[in-house]
């Protein structure tokens, strides 16, 4: 399962450690099914759209979360792909709305950061006697 998203094992133990997973058991030998398949993903969509672990948690949990729409590849029996799979958000539009603006400033935040460090890149380059640390 691991190698089927590009996650580590490790990231795969976290996550059942938090909650988000729960693979059946053989022994030492953990058995990843559909559902399982489809909440790695969830995860990692929920990730991928900003999420924080504790809301992507409680999204599964309720299953008013991004909800795969994979129903006819699982009856198919075709992999998924993380990026060839579409997500359906089926989020309330309150909650939609507050995470664009929690992306929104993190990008405004990001591109203040972008620009000070080409400044000081800039800088460095104009003042070549200039120590890198001072």
């Amino acid at each position: 399962m691991a190698r089927d998203f590009g996650v580590s094992v490790r990231a795969l133990r976290f996550y059942e450690d938090r909650g988000l997973l729960d693979p059946r058991r053989e022994g030492a030998m953990r058995l990843y099914g559909p559902r399982e398949r489809r909440d790695l993903k969830s995860i990692l969509k929920g990730k991928q759209l900003g999420f924080t672990l504790s809301e992507i948690h409680d999204m599964l949990r309720s299953r008013s979360g991004p909800l795969l729409a994979i129903e006819s590849q699982e009856r198919d029996g075709e992999g998924f792909d993380v990026d060839e799979t579409e997500l359906e958000l089926a989020l309330p539009p309150e909650q939609i709305v507050v995470q664009i603006g929690y992306l929104e400033r993190q990008r405004k935040d990001l591109d203040a950061a972008i620009i000070a460090l080409r400044n000081a890149h800039r800088l460095m380059l104009e003042s070549p006697g200039r120590a890198a640390f001072g």
